[in-house]
């Protein structure tokens, strides 16, 4: 097999140490006895001896796809060899992964925007783009989606209950203190609810659990 080498400082690659040494050999124009140039020789001894130059540069012997070609075609296993001489026909790995995913009620969302005319439960907000809001936070296993764990509410509100700016007293029938994002009273309010749509105050008790439990 041919030895490629490689001119570190300009990059270049040579097929061998006779056609590195012709590049070079007007600097080593004289012949040695078996027919080579100086350079050559010269270059055979650099690439062993990284601090070493020949010609005025450092060599390093390479592998080059040719050279790596016949080595596998020659030394290793079949399917190596297809492997590296048709790589598109290499499998693709895949990797999985699960993720746990909870459905959402839908139907029961649609259904609490019309029962409350697609306006905010906070009693006095008039704000008409709204969202269905857990109280429990929906993405926890022991939560539940439907009417008993769910407001009608705007996005402001749904924002500052979200990340315990909205403070409810399960005791005090929906009553509640909002906090603005410099831990400042912003609101203090009620949420009003439709005879057709009742909580269950245990909700309100295990999100000021869990948003405690996070303190």
């Amino acid at each position: 097999m041919k030895k490629s080498v490689l001119c570190v400082e300009t990059g270049e690659v040579f097929d061998s140490l006779r056609e590195a040494g012709t590049w070079i050999g007007h600097d080593y124009p004289r012949k040695d006895n078996r027919g080579g140039s100086f350079a050559g020789s010269h270059i055979s001894h650099a690439v062993n001896l990284p601090n070493r130059t020949a010609g005025g540069f450092h060599w390093r012997l390479v592998q080059t796809h040719q050279n790596q070609k016949e080595f596998l075609l020659n030394t290793a296993p079949a399917d190596e060899v297809l492997e590296f001489m048709f790589p598109e026909t290499k499998e693709s790995v895949i990797t999985q992964r699960t993720v746990s995913h909870k459905t959402r009620n839908k139907p029961l969302y649609t259904m609490l925007k019309e029962l409350y005319n697609y306006t905010c439960q906070v009693e006095g907000c008039n704000e008409t783009e709204v969202e269905v809001a857990h109280i429990y936070k929906h993405s926890l296993p022991d939560s539940v989606d439907n009417e008993t764990n769910t407001w009608c509410l705007c996005r402001n509100h749904h924002r500052a209950y979200d990340a315990n700016r909205m403070i409810f007293n399960p005791a005090l029938n929906g009553r509640f203190i909002r906090y603005d994002v410099f831990n400042k009273v912003y609101e203090i309010g009620r949420i009003i609810y439709d005879e057709k749509h009742v909580i269950d105050v245990k909700w309100i008790k295990k999100s000021r659990d869990f948003h405690d439990s996070k303190k």
